[in-house]
Parts: structure tokens; sequence; C-alpha cells
């Protein structure tokens, strides 16, 4: 019903099509609800919109649920469960802080996300690089959290980097781990050590259909930075948070939830439900509706 007017709004629920559509919805959510609302709070922390009931919000939650639920019951290794547990948990707090009327905050979640999503395709592109990420890992955690600073074995490889054009140590601490994959600096040959960087080398070779995802989701990422730096508070109309928030897990968590499902053997359903099918057909209908957003658009659905 979002941007629909009230005049046609009637005409919808006076159309037995769109009444069976409702009941088979709220079905839906009744048969998942142990993956779902069980889990949301009786009361919102703020007043407001409750976006965690729209049903892209909700089956992006149950999906979250059933991923943790497999990550706690599969055998796999280590590295790979440490990146789905990264994605999944961060996906589950930008959820959370969504459900509790926090979005500005949430931006700053959805971006780590979708960082952990880009590095976990990265490393499975080149799983060669596995302990040289590991090791970078560790060197951010001496410096950051145990206040020990760079090490002796860290400023080693900046000073022996491939590329010296770029002076940043920060950013070489996070992103140095990329030298010792094969050819990415004949891909990327200007600021390499940073996440468009990994988004350009990641486009060399993807189809047309990933190719869609990662420009996507740089543009994504993109937004979130003035949330997180606390340049931009909340917005007029907490409508487009929802949209903007929506698009970023649905991009993040459709493609980790299939490649948890393929690599543990576990059925995509969930009680009998193609959750995907309701997800993509949802997702259509959210950006049908982003893409009609105006002020007037924004005035009418909060006057309603």
């Amino acid at each position: 019903m979002i941007f629909i007017k009230p005049d046609e709004r009637n005409c919808f629920q006076n159309n037995d099509a769109y009444v069976n559509r409702l009941v088979d919805e709220v079905m839906n959510a009744i048969r998942l609800r142990f993956y779902g609302d069980v889990f949301f709070r009786k009361q919102q922390v703020t007043s407001g919109d409750n976006f965690i009931y729209f049903p892209i919000l909700y089956y992006l939650f149950v999906i979250t649920i059933k991923a943790n639920s497999i990550l706690q019951n599969s055998n796999f290794s280590s590295f790979s469960r440490s990146f789905y547990n990264q994605i999944f948990n961060k996906s589950l707090a930008t959820l959370s802080l969504i459900e509790d009327g926090f979005h500005d905050s949430a931006y700053s979640c959805a971006r780590s996300a979708i960082e952990y999503f880009i590095n976990f395709l990265i490393i499975n592109k080149t799983p060669n690089v596995i302990k040289e990420f590991g090791d970078f890992i560790d060197y951010d955690v001496r410096k950051e959290n145990c206040g020990e600073g760079y090490t002796e074995e860290f400023r080693d490889k900046y000073t022996n980097r491939i590329n010296k054009n770029e002076k940043s140590m920060i950013n070489y601490l996070h992103f140095g781990w990329v030298d010792k994959i094969e050819n990415y600096h004949q891909i990327v040959a200007t600021h390499p050590y940073s996440f468009d960087g990994l988004i350009k080398y990641l486009k060399k070779d993807s189809d047309e259909e990933k190719n869609i995802l990662l420009e996507r989701l740089e543009k994504l990422h993109k937004m979130c930075h003035s949330y997180s730096h606390g340049n931009i508070s909340i917005c007029r109309y907490p409508l487009l948070h929802y949209f903007e928030l929506s698009q970023m897990l649905y991009y993040v968590l459709r493609t980790s939830y299939v490649m948890l499902c393929k690599e543990t053997n576990t059925n995509i359903d969930i009680e009998k439900i193609n959750v995907l099918d309701v997800l993509d057909n949802e997702f259509k209908l959210l950006l049908k509706q982003y893409n009609e957003r105006t002020t007037e658009n924004f005035e009418q659905y909060y006057k309603s």
C-alpha cells in the first residue's frame, strides 16, 4: 500500500484476489513465526514506523535466524564459518536497530555487513590469500584493540608493498592483504587498498548479474558514510531509511543465504515455504516504490 492513494486502496480491499493474497501472507508469517516475530519486542523502544513487520524485512529476518541455526548445526571450515557469522550477525544487528526505530544507527552495521560480504567473495575467489588475510586481521587487532601499535612485521610489509604510490598506512592495514592476490594490481591500478578497489577487482571477471549486484552494493555502501560518521541524523521520512536499508540487506543476505545452503547441503525452503521467491517478489515491489519516492508521496504516506 506504500504510495497507493486512499481511493485506490478501497479498490484493493474490495478485491477477492487481493484479500486471498493477504490471507496467504498471514498464514506464511504464522508458519515462519519461530524464525520471525517470536524474537520481536512486544513494545518498540522508540515510537514510530514498525518496519520489521513489513514483508521484505520480515523475510530477511527469517532467513537470518535460519542461517544462524544452520551455522550452529553444521560442520565446515572455521574460516567460512567466521565470515558467515560476521555477515549474518551484522545483518541481525541492523534488523534489530530497525525494529527499535534507530534507523540512522543501523547504517553502520549494514555497512559492516556489506564489507564482510565483499571480503568473503574475494576470499572465495582467491583462497590462497586466507593466511595473509588472517595475518592482517591480527595486525589490526594488535594495533586497535591491544594498543600495541604497528608491529615490525607489518611495517616491513608496508615498506615492501606493491603500490608505493599509496601512502596511507591505515588503508594498507585494512587492505594490504590484497598484495597476495595474483594480478590484483594490474586490474586495480589506482586506490588498490580500499573497498572500491575490491569492488573493481570482483567486477573484472563477473557476469552481468553479478556486476549489477556489485554496482548497487558499491552505491549503497557510499550512502552509509554520512550516517556512520554522524554527519546526518534521522531524516524527515523514516520510510526512506526502510527503502535503503532493505536494499543493503537484501543484496547481502539473499546471496549469503544461498551460498550457505549450498555449502552445507541445506534445503533453501523454510517450513516448506519458498522464502526466496517471496523475498524476490517483495523486493521488486520495494524497488518500484523506491523509484516512485517524491516529497509529495512521502507527505501523503505519513498523512494517511
